[in-house]
Order: C-alpha cells, then structure tokens, then sequence
C-alpha cells in the first residue's frame, strides 16, 4: 500500500460515466453482500460523466466501501450512492456502525492513523490523494453510535 500511496499522484484522466463504472465495482458486493450485510447502490438514471482515471477513482471508492463493510461489521447496512450536486458528481459511501471518535476524526487522514485493530493506517490517506489528484473533495461524518458518511465530489465534465 506504501508504494500506491507513493504513485497516486500521476492521473491519468479520461472523460467515463462514473455511475457505470460504480455499478460495475459494487456487483460483487451486491451480488454476495457478506454475513447478513444489506448493501444498496442509488444512482440517478443515465450517464454521469466526468473526467478522471478511473484507476485512481476505482481504488477510492472500493477502499471507501472495504472500510465501511467493516464497520458495519456483516450484519448492518452499507448504502453507496451517486447524485448531483450543482456542477459536481458526490459519490456517498455511507455505513451504519459505530461511527468514529469526533477526537479520531482530525487525525483520519494522516498516515499509520486506525481505527481498526488490523488496519494499516494508509487506506484513508491514500483515498484523499487519489480524490485531490482527480481534482476532487474527501468530506467524513460521522456519528458515534449511528455511523459514517464519505462524500467525494467531483467536477462535472
């Protein structure tokens, strides 16, 4: 993971409709969501284009979705959702577990910061420079006690 977060820096962009190429990265969630999981994907109909590396996109989104799956730990609700927001695209990826420590919450984004026992502390760094690289915005709120939202929003294109 050190060296990806190394290399995020180099986009490649390209114009892709994003609430596709979501989709195409949720189905194996949604196809065999783990333990009792709910997992619900919203997106608007049609395309939702924009430009950016899909590569740098993909990696967000997912690491996004794995941190959520744990936090809801197989048994609550992981809901990713796409909608516009005046003249972006927001990517919401929301969990209903235990929400972080408000304390927690300045220090999410700095290297080697958990707040799993088995995580590695780069997950979250790496999906704020792969967002910022794609010329986009990383936002956290969260809750104790109800759970997390990550938005990312993104320039229409």
């Amino acid at each position: 993971e050190f060296s990806d977060y190394a290399r995020l820096l180099i986009a490649r962009p390209e114009r892709v409709d994003i609430s596709e190429a979501i989709e195409g990265w949720l189905k194996p969630y949604r196809l065999a969501p783990p333990g009792a999981l709910r997992f619900e994907w919203h997106a608007p109909a049609g395309p939702a284009l924009v430009v950016v590396d899909p590569r740098l996109l993909r990696r967000a989104v997912i690491n996004l979705v794995e941190n959520a799956v744990a936090a809801a730990g197989g048994r609550g609700q992981v809901c990713v959702r796409l909608h516009a927001r005046g003249d972006e695209w927001v990517v919401e990826v929301e969990d209903d577990g235990p929400g972080i420590d408000p304390r927690k919450l300045e220090q999410l984004f700095e290297p080697d910061v958990t707040t799993r026992e088995t995580g590695s502390g780069l997950g979250l760094p790496i999906v704020r420079e792969a967002v910022e690289a794609l010329g986009g915005r990383l936002d956290v709120d969260s809750e104790p006690g109800k759970g997390t939202r990550f938005s990312i929003s993104l320039p229409g294109g």
